[in-house]
């Protein structure tokens, strides 16, 4: 339909068809988006679908109709990225508070009380750093292609006190637990390969 009455917003040649960001209008210093971002790690998004702020509560379920199926495409996304469980190699429990960062970008997000986490990230080649206090860090080359979805990439991390007589435990196939070791994992839809290298 018409986009806030505005001519020109109206035209279906229109690359932007209408939809501009919020920034070009006017920036908030301080506002929910900066808080999640900093300190909730994750993204807040307001979305503006009609001209009139304060609608009529009969007009809702028309809004719904009519964007129900951006909305909820959009909400998939989230599902696009890196995801999965950290664990303490010495006694199989979740490590929380594990820092996962992507190249040198400034968000970090955290693993939380079971060790799970959550990154969105879209396709391209990423360097993500695992690292948690009295835990030795770990890199991995992650390459999620277009159209790609999220799969599991759990991994365990040895603690600083490891007893140096485990470690002859671990067979050298159990390549995923061997520090020094970067991982290149394809994402892609339905299947996971990792190829390890060494990077000594």
């Amino acid at each position: 339909g018409a986009r806030c009455l505005i001519e020109h917003l109206n035209d279906p040649l229109d690359p932007d068809l209408g939809i501009v960001n919020g920034a070009s209008w006017y920036e908030v210093t301080g506002g929910m988006q900066d808080w999640n971002y900093v300190f909730g790690h994750c993204f807040e998004v307001t979305v503006e679908m009609n001209c009139v702020k304060f609608p009529k509560a009969k007009e809702l379920y028309g809004f719904w109709e009519d964007h129900k199926f951006a909305l909820i495409h959009y909400i998939s996304l989230t599902h696009q990225g890196i995801h999965g469980f950290i664990f303490d190699e010495q006694t199989g429990r979740g490590v929380l508070n594990v820092t996962i960062s992507v190249g040198n970008g400034p968000l970090v997000v955290y693993s939380y009380k079971y060790g799970d986490y959550w990154r969105i990230l879209l396709p391209g080649t990423y360097n993500v750093t695992f690292a948690c206090d009295n835990y030795y860090p770990q890199q991995h080359t992650v390459i999620i292609p277009e159209q790609g979805r999220t799969l599991s990439f759990n991994i365990t991390m040895r603690p600083h006190s490891y007893q140096v007589e485990h470690r002859k435990m671990h067979k050298a196939s159990n390549v995923a637990n061997i520090i020094g070791l970067s991982s290149s994992l394809i994402i892609a839809s339905g299947l996971t390969q990792g190829v390890l290298k060494r990077v000594f």
